[in-house]
């Protein structure tokens, strides 16, 4: 009902402004299963880089069995998509 209108990915920007601008935050990460393809795509949609896969990471929600996961980073705001949605935390 929701899916592909683009409301993980305008949140996922605004929480990384705020992590930035507000928390004063050095680093933003995103850690998402491997087979999670619709998350990954989320992370680089929003301009963060994968930095590494770590083996075994995590237990699969579904099978219990161990699972990659990849990181994702961000160290700036450089790159971010515009927001689409006013935020009370940004209007000054």
């Amino acid at each position: 009902m929701y899916q592909g209108q683009g409301f993980v990915t305008e949140f996922v920007t605004a929480i990384t402004i705020f992590a930035f601008d507000y928390l004063h935050a050095m680093r933003v990460q995103i850690l998402t299963q491997v087979e999670n393809e619709k998350s990954a795509s989320v992370a680089k949609r929003c301009g963060f880089d994968c930095e590494a896969t770590l083996k075994n990471h995590r237990l699969d929600c579904l099978s219990g069995k161990p699972a990659d996961s990849y990181v994702f980073s961000k160290i700036e705001t450089l790159g971010l998509l515009d927001l689409k949605i006013k935020v009370a935390w940004i209007e000054k």
